[in-house]
């Protein structure tokens, strides 16, 4: 919570930001708070790093930021009529 109420960024080093594939969505739930969320879809080893969420206002700045590590790479592969079966392979 903040007053004036803050305004939330996210980045991630030195990455053209923010890539395709990533979605920001942040929310005023009233005069003092905002709810942001970053979803990353189609999560890739590319997505590996260190993420990166600010928040400022007239008086303060805070940073939290969150390491992601991608193990491996979900493959959709179809079998049969309209059956799909996801494989997650290790890396």
């Amino acid at each position: 919570m903040s007053y004036p109420r803050a305004t939330v960024t996210w980045s991630r080093g030195d990455v053209p930001w923010p890539p395709a594939n990533v979605l920001i969505k942040s929310d005023a739930l009233n005069h003092v708070r905002v709810l942001s969320t970053l979803t990353i879809s189609a999560l890739r080893r590319q997505d590996n790093g260190t993420y990166y969420c600010a928040a400022r206002n007239e008086q303060d700045m805070l940073m939290a930021q969150q390491d992601v590590v991608v193990l491996g790479e979900c493959i959709r592969s179809y079998w049969g009529e309209g059956a799909v079966q996801n494989k997650t392979l290790g890396f």
